[in-house]
């Protein structure tokens, strides 16, 4: 018999799960959303996309509430465990060991710091073997609620509809063990309270994915929209400019030099006085034809696209990421293609940071060097020495090398840097 094991067992907590379920509900579905931030699939996106101000506001409180309610389970059931003439100190000791083994473990999987999957993967199911040994240990049911907070994990390998499946077989373990080891009667009420309770966890963890997801998605558009904005006034500005510039020389020059050449003949056929007036007139038109020349060549000259703003519209707020621009002083750049070239490929390397190298700082440096402009950008993360080019990373390719330009990528351990070089004409 079970009771003859030597573990823990008590009949005084049957009450337990009903009095618990509803203040440890919220608790231990709350504290599962962070387990969804964390670079597996979608997840993925979420935990390097996301991490805005307010989230991280937010999942620092969930995270101490579902810490709180581990705490709180483990102090119930110490509690119980010693409420007896003559408790078992030694099983006492292997009880606070194993709710001690469970909170490190999530605090491993719900921490800041980047998780490796398989690292990952190995702690959640240590953590997995410590609630199922915990069920062996001690006859308290209640700590199914532990389950609930541990399903959140099932979103790090596998989409919803198999952690949704996956549910009834932990829980007829969980069934199992209390009603053939333990020798409760009442687990067919119990086992679906805590079934439900894992459902809830699971669908309630996979709706604030998509809806992160979807905020993401939008600041990114936003951030993208804002850059292309400022790309298109200064490509509206540039177009004026030069539209200004050639009415200028088209019309008020070619008066100027008519005027000049008739005023200039009118020299070879005036003397006296009348002469000294039109030489004079004449100085006055050559004159006034140099400033109109300088004035096209100085409004052409301001014609030139300026990318800082675009960049910085670009670049900012960007989530988890701390941005360092540095751009050459009164950098112009005449070419549109080119300018929103360099744009495309900024955006496409900060995507990649996010998505793959898990670093928390990128650098981009814009500077021209005799007749090129060269671009670079680097990050601080992890990158795979033996990397794929992907489609984004072809396309940027393809891009550059449709300008005439160059591009290379150099991965490190340090991280992935990306250089490009435009050839200007």
């Amino acid at each position: 018999m079970a009771s003859q094991s030597g573990f823990i067992k008590s009949d005084k907590v049957n009450w337990l799960p009903c009095y618990l379920f509803n203040d440890v509900w919220r608790s231990a579905i709350g504290h599962d959303v962070k387990h969804d931030f964390w670079p597996i699939v979608e997840i993925e996106k979420i935990r390097q996309n996301g991490s805005m101000k307010t989230f991280i506001q937010q999942f620092n409180v969930v995270r101490l509430i579902g810490l709180t309610t581990i705490f709180t389970v483990a102090m119930v059931a110490i509690f119980l465990a010693l409420d007896g003439a003559h408790p078992d100190y030694g099983q006492v000791s292997v009880l606070v060991w194993l709710f001690a083994s469970f909170l490190g473990l999530e605090l491993v999987t719900t921490g800041e710091q980047p998780v490796s999957r398989k690292h990952l993967m190995a702690a959640v199911i240590a953590q997995l073997l410590v609630l199922y040994a915990l069920f062996f240990t001690a006859s308290y049911n209640f700590v199914a609620i532990l389950l609930g907070i541990w399903c959140g994990n099932l979103l790090h390998f596998m989409s919803l509809g198999r952690a949704l499946a996956t549910t009834p077989v932990l829980m007829f373990f969980y069934y199992a063990i209390f009603t053939w080891y333990w020798g409760f009667d009442y687990m067919l009420f119990s086992t679906p309270l805590y079934w439900m309770l894992c459902l809830f966890t699971v669908s309630t963890v996979n709706s604030w994915i998509q809806e992160t997801l979807a905020k993401e998605a939008s600041e990114e558009l936003n951030r993208e929209l804002i850059a292309a904005q400022s790309l298109l006034k200064e490509a509206t500005r540039q177009s004026e400019r030069t539209r200004i510039a050639r009415d200028i020389h088209d019309l008020l020059g070619h008066h100027l030099t008519a005027l000049t050449i008739n005023l200039q003949v009118a020299m070879h056929k005036t003397d006296g006085e009348a002469k000294q007036q039109v030489e004079k007139s004449y100085a006055i038109a050559k004159l006034l034809l140099s400033d109109v020349r300088e004035a096209v060549t100085e409004i052409r000259e301001k014609s030139a696209l300026q990318l800082k703003d675009a960049l910085q519209a670009l670049v900012s707020a960007v989530p988890r990421l701390t941005v360092s621009l540095n751009l050459e002083e009164d950098l112009d750049i005449q070419n549109v293609e080119l300018a929103d070239a360099i744009l495309r490929c900024v955006q496409e390397s900060l995507t990649n940071t996010l998505k793959h190298s898990h670093g928390d700082r990128f650098m981009i440096s814009l500077r021209r060097e005799a007749s090129e402009l060269k671009l670079a950008m680097s990050d601080n993360g992890k990158a795979a020495l033996n990397f794929k080019v992907g489609n984004g990373l072809s396309g940027m390719k393809e891009r550059i090398l449709a300008l005439g330009g160059s591009i290379r990528f150099e991965p490190s351990e340090g991280g992935f840097h990306t250089f490009i070089c435009f050839r200007e004409a």
